[in-house]
């Protein structure tokens, strides 16, 4: 049984549209990155950024990332997404060499990312096309996503640590992860989820 709401079927045409036209924009290069400084607090200097996608959709203005993000992972463009994020925040880091600015640069991956096996052959050859450091990326997965499959994230993990990338697991704490399971990970960083520290 389905009761009627009021503006239901606004909301599902939006998602259709939205559905469609990030396809389009991902294929026609129309997101951008913002980049998200990360704070030493105790130098007052900037360690890193993390970059950050955003769209602004034709008609309907900015599209928030928790509103688009979930609609590519729902309907299989994810890796889409991630692969466009990817080529697009190592570019800007290999310009920013070329400027002489080096930077370490922090990139979401999404769940299924890091069970896929042929991203690593990805991110190599991105780096190795604009001569950037591995070391110099990091990449941020949710524990929830390292959950789905412990022992595939760990395998796929460690290939790229030996790489030389890195990893930080994002919002942790709101996941299923025990200390035990983190102790296996090549983690270097971990992010403690908002909902612990906002007060």
């Amino acid at each position: 049984v389905a009761l009627y709401r009021h503006g239901q079927d606004e909301e599902h045409r939006r998602r259709l549209t939205l559905i469609t036209d990030l396809r389009t924009a991902i294929d026609e290069d129309r997101l951008t990155l913002v980049y998200q400084p990360k704070v030493t607090m105790s130098t007052r200097s900037v360690r890193s950024l993390e970059a950050l996608v955003r769209w602004t959709h034709p008609q309907l203005g900015a599209i928030g990332p928790a509103e688009f993000v979930p609609l590519a992972e729902s309907t299989g463009g994810s890796r889409r997404l991630t692969n466009w994020v990817l080529a697009a925040a190592i570019r800007q880091m290999g310009e920013w060499r070329r400027q002489g600015l080096e930077v370490e640069l922090a990139v979401n991956l999404s769940a299924s990312d890091i069970l896929d096996p042929d991203l690593g052959d990805e991110i190599l050859r991105l780096l190795r096309a604009e001569r950037v450091e591995p070391s110099t990326l990091m990449l941020e997965i949710t524990e929830s996503a390292v959950m789905r499959d412990p022992q595939l994230a760990v395998r796929n993990m460690q290939l790229l640590r030996i790489a030389g990338l890195r990893f930080a697991i994002d919002d942790f704490g709101t996941g299923h992860s025990s200390l035990s399971q983190l102790s296996v990970l090549p983690l270097d960083e971990l992010k403690i989820d908002r909902s612990f520290i906002a007060q």
